[in-house]
């Protein structure tokens, strides 16, 4: 699976700590909604949204670890650490499109484990 598909080419070229905090201008994690503007803002097909509701609450499902609603950066840095080794400040100074390209690369050699 290549998880720079559907991602808009603006977006892959910038850091993660930038569409961070673009969609968590505050600083105190991200609500639902917050989640849904940045998929819907970083994600496309053809120009247009294509994520789904169903895939924003398996996204907060996810990261939401302690089921209080919001996805702090902990819970990304947390699942980052444990799933990738890579630390969450590390990943912010990546762009986007590196990013994506190592955890993919990590899946990559996992399943050919």
């Amino acid at each position: 699976m290549d998880y720079t598909t559907g991602i808009n080419n603006k977006t892959l070229k910038r850091n993660v700590g930038e569409v961070m905090k673009q969609y968590d201008p505050n600083g105190n994690g991200y609500d639902k909604k917050e989640i849904k503007d940045m998929l819907k803002g970083s994600v496309s097909i053809f120009g247009k949204p294509f994520i789904t509701n169903k895939v924003i609450s398996e996204v907060q499902n996810r990261f939401d670890k302690n089921k209080d609603g919001i996805v702090s950066e902990k819970e990304i840095d947390s699942f980052l650490k444990k799933n990738y080794n890579i630390n969450l400040k590390d990943a912010k100074e990546m762009t986007v499109k590196d990013l994506a390209n190592e955890i993919q690369a990590q899946d990559k050699a996992k399943k050919k484990k």
